[in-house]
């Protein structure tokens, strides 16, 4: 009864999946940002991303507005539905861009590396969940891993463009935590592709007249193929794709032991500024990278207390 229960290999799959997602949304946002005006890249997005799930729900003959028990959805469930979508969508795209215009993409994975953190401590006061020894020393170990590839990507990339900035990344962490809360504590059976499709439509809604006033003073750019490509891709993948892995991964597994695969989106920011943008790897990254992979091994009830412990003395 007190043994760890270990986490499959597709939940791990899974969570690691819908983490690169938003890690990759994060790089794509901050060239996009140059391009397009914050609020109507918001509206584009989140208009994308409903169109795109609502095709693939009506594709798949499944009834968005019924549970996956063909039980009709009620108001109790548009209103966490709708607490999903600001916390996952407009509050935390809204203070994500708004922080990129100010500082870089690799501070901005920096200071989610906090999402972990904050996870923890909601998933523990919310939802009562406690923390074996096991799931503590692996937290220990990404926090660990985390600061080490926090402070040498400090060192190289120099000051921060603005304190603002890293200040509102840093407020975008707490809505996306609550998301995850949510997402554990709903009760009601709604698939996940059904739940991007509702989430999409009201925050491009609530969007809306925001984009339309920004408009008014501000015209929608002419963009390129690429471009337009990079937005399909921005939106799908943060909108879409990260919340039915996400959903998927996080119904087999505790928010708190969910809460450990978070730390892959700050991992994925970094491979994918070294692949894509040219960016050297250094021995911290390299270091930070082995630490967050051994704790997310340990967490997920791969290996046991003991070995976790010998692991942490050798």
């Amino acid at each position: 009864m007190g043994k760890q229960k270990r986490l499959s290999t597709l939940s791990m799959f899974e969570l690691s999946l819908a983490q690169c997602c938003v890690g990759l949304s994060i790089v794509i946002s901050k060239f996009l940002l140059d391009i397009v005006p914050m609020m109507m890249l918001m509206e584009l997005r989140f208009l994308i991303g409903a169109v795109f799930s609502a095709i693939f729900v009506i594709s798949a003959n499944r009834n968005p507005f019924k549970t996956t028990d063909n039980r009709w959805l009620n108001k109790k469930d548009y209103a966490i539905l709708f607490l999903q979508a600001m916390c996952g969508g407009f509050i935390f795209s809204l203070f994500m861009l708004s922080g990129l215009t100010y500082t870089s993409a690799s501070a901005a994975g920096i200071i989610t590396s906090t999402l972990p953190a904050f996870i923890l401590i909601l998933s523990y006061f919310i939802l009562k969940e406690k923390i074996s020894p096991t799931k503590f020393i692996a937290i220990m170990i990404t926090v660990a891993g985390l600061m080490v590839l926090a402070v040498g990507k400090g060192k190289t990339l120099g000051n921060h463009e603005s304190l603002l900035g890293d200040f509102l990344i840093l407020m975008a962490v707490i809505p996306e935590a609550i998301f995850s809360i949510i997402a554990k504590w709903q009760n009601a059976k709604i698939h996940p592709t059904a739940v991007a499709a509702i989430t999409s439509s009201m925050n491009a809604v609530i969007c809306l007249p925001l984009a339309l006033y920004q408009h008014m003073t501000v015209d929608l750019p002419v963009l390129t193929l690429t471009q337009c490509a990079l937005l399909f891709t921005y939106a799908i993948t943060g909108i879409f794709f990260f919340t039915v892995f996400w959903y998927r991964g996080i119904n087999k597994t505790s928010a708190n032991t969910a809460a450990l695969f978070t730390s892959v989106m700050p991992l994925s920011v970094v491979i994918l500024a070294i692949i894509f943008l040219g960016e050297k790897l250094y021995w911290f990254e390299t270091a930070g990278m082995i630490m967050i992979i051994s704790a997310i091994v340990i967490g997920s009830g791969r290996i046991k207390l003991r070995e976790a412990r010998a692991l942490i003395t050798v």
